[in-house]
This record gives structure tokens, C-alpha cells and sequence, in this order.
């Protein structure tokens, strides 16, 4: 990989660099860093599986990047698939007990989006049927002929 198309990356991408023994950038999604590159500050050709790896990109991925198909917006789609940016999300309040919990937004899979959160999203302001999953799970009562476990003293 040319220098030139690693700071082809960086601007397509908006990474933030700055200079230290090495050229450092780094990705950031809403103030939060989420992924590192470092590479020397030589012309040589740099190691495309390392800046690859640290920008937690498959070859194919990568290649995208480089050709031009992949976009911040898809970056970002890429890395949220991952587990690395949190999907949005808001605070949903249970109807029975009253306790709140993050919920993502996130299309559902059932009833054509019809409880969809993000497909309706006057659903929100409207309290979750039901208790929240630590109240369910404090009121289920013990299944009968199964020994509770003994607690050590």
C-alpha cells in the first residue's frame, strides 16, 4: 500500500492523525474513538494487512476502501455490524414496574414492523407492555421437585 492511499483512507474516512514517532490516526464516531492506525512516517510501501486489521476491515472490505465503493456511511455500518459503534438507541419505560432500559433502534423482525421502534417512532413515548427482564426474572417461581442450590455458609 502507497502512502498516498493511506491518506486517501484518512480523508475519506475523517481520521484524525497527528504526528509522533509515528503517524497516528484514529477514527471517531459521536466524540468516541473507536479504531487506531499507526504507520511510519517513511515513502515505503506500507503493510496493508496491519492498517487492514486495525481498521477492522475484511480483504474485500478493504479493497472497497480503497477502490472507492466504501463510504464513511457504510464505515460506519460495517463497524456498528461489529459490535464496535452501539447501535442508537433510547430509554423505554415498562408499563408494570416502571424501570427504564436502553432499547436499540433497531428494525424488528416480527409483524411486518408494526412494533417497530424505528419504523414508528411514536411508539417510543408510549410505555413497554409487561415488566422489565430483571422483574420477570425475580418473580418466576421455583420449578417444583428441583433442588435449590445450596449456598455455602
Amino acid at each position: 500500500m502507497k502512502v498516498h492511499e493511506y491518506t486517501k483512507i484518512e480523508i475519506k474516512l475523517g481520521l484524525k492523525s497527528r504526528n509522533a514517532g509515528d503517524r497516528l490516526s484514529w477514527f471517531e464516531h459521536e466524540g468516541v474513538v473507536i479504531v487506531r492506525t499507526k504507520r511510519s512516517h517513511g515513502n515505503k510501501d506500507l503493510p496493508e494487512h496491519l492498517i487492514r486489521q486495525q481498521l477492522k476491515l475484511n480483504e474485500r472490505q478493504f479493497s472497497d476502501l480503497i477502490d472507492c465503493p466504501l463510504t464513511r456511511e457504510g464505515y460506519i455500518e460495517i463497524l456498528t455490524t461489529k459490535g464496535l459503534i452501539k447501535p442508537p438507541s433510547f430509554q423505554g419505560t415498562f408499563a408494570d414496574c416502571g424501570h427504564t432500559r436502553a432499547i436499540p433502534l433497531q428494525h424488528s423482525a416480527s409483524d411486518n414492523h408494526a412494533h417497530c421502534f424505528l419504523c414508528h417512532p411514536e411508539l417510543r413515548n408510549r410505555p413497554i407492555p409487561g415488566r422489565c427482564p430483571s422483574c420477570r426474572a425475580a418473580t418466576i417461581p421455583p420449578v417444583v421437585g428441583v433442588p435449590s442450590p445450596k449456598r455455602k455458609p
